[in-house]
């Protein structure tokens, strides 16, 4: 009976580290994959502290005088009900099902990464406090012994002789679940620094550049009509002339007019291309290519 608990608890906790893990690839999973996905982990997570209410309560009531290591793990386990709590709060509001008219996006995707990161270091920090536990879990679900010091690290009785293989096993169990926590959080950041880094890409020339030449073609664009007037005095002689009153108009001259030639403007906001039916809250498709503008040179 003991070990189908040992079993529940080890499957149930693999397949929440792995939909965690996975739902940070949106590139593999899609919107709706990982929309579904994190809506399993959450529950999954939501069964595991079901599971554990007698440990919580039990351990809330004793509070005052809790040792260190349990204090450790209660906070650690506050993390991950804050974490898992603020990333089903996000999610449902940027989600599909939803599809609420969000004026600022970017805020609540920002929110949503936030406390998935969170909740994955405050995750890392639960395995690795517990991987006694899981080193020996994963042994006893496959059926495998304890493996024996090499002679080499043999003590000649037996009291030494335990505390060698404890040694030799606790040093495997630790590189072991290290390695595969550490490989799967990599996974996991490199992928939202890549969805931070590439969603935009902005290409364009300064607005000063453009501005200094609409004011230029602006004030060419007009041709100025200059009059000279010349008036002729009439002059002092014995009779009287009538004054002649001269003008002259200069004709207006053609002026060549150089349109500023119009930079291209290149902005692509989402990297996923996706295609129709778009499976994304954000997906436009204006000139009716089937393609989604946020991912086109616009």
């Amino acid at each position: 009976m003991k070990n189908n608990k040992q079993t529940f608890h080890l499957l149930l906790d693999i397949f929440l580290f792995t939909g965690f893990i996975i739902a940070f690839l949106l590139d593999w999973t899609g919107v709706i994959n990982h929309q579904w996905l994190g809506i399993a982990v959450i529950a999954g997570s939501l069964i595991h502290l079901l599971w554990h209410s007698a440990w919580v309560k039990n351990v809330l009531q004793r509070f005052a005088a809790l040792s260190d290591k349990l204090l450790i793990n209660l906070f650690v386990d506050a993390g991950l009900a804050f974490g898992f709590t603020g990333i089903l709060m996000t999610g449902l509001i940027l989600s599909t099902w939803l599809n609420l008219p969000l004026q600022n996006y970017s805020i609540w995707f920002n929110l949503h990464i936030a406390f998935s990161i969170e909740t994955l270091v405050v995750l890392v920090i639960k395995t690795m406090l517990h991987w006694r536990w899981i080193g020996t879990a994963i042994r006893n679900l496959f059926h495998r012994p304890a493996p024996l010091p090499s002679p080499l690290h043999r003590a000649p009785t037996g009291a030494g002789s335990q505390l060698s293989s404890g040694k030799m096993i606790s040093r495997r169990d630790f590189l072991a679940v290290a390695g595969v926590t550490g490989l799967a959080s990599w996974l996991a950041i490199s992928a939202v620094l890549r969805d931070i880094s590439q969603p935009i890409a902005q290409t364009a020339p300064t607005n000063g550049i453009a501005e200094e030449n609409s004011t230029s073609a602006e004030s060419t664009a007009t041709p100025q009509l200059e009059t000279d007037v010349a008036e002729i005095q009439p002059t002092t002689a014995s009779t009287v002339e009538t004054p002649i009153d001269f003008v002259a108009t200069a004709q207006p001259t053609q002026v060549e007019i150089e349109q500023p030639t119009q930079a291209t403007v290149c902005y692509v906001r989402c990297n996923h291309h996706c295609s129709y039916p778009g499976q994304c809250r954000r997906y436009i498709d204006s000139n009716g290519n089937g393609l989604c503008d946020n991912g086109e040179c616009l």
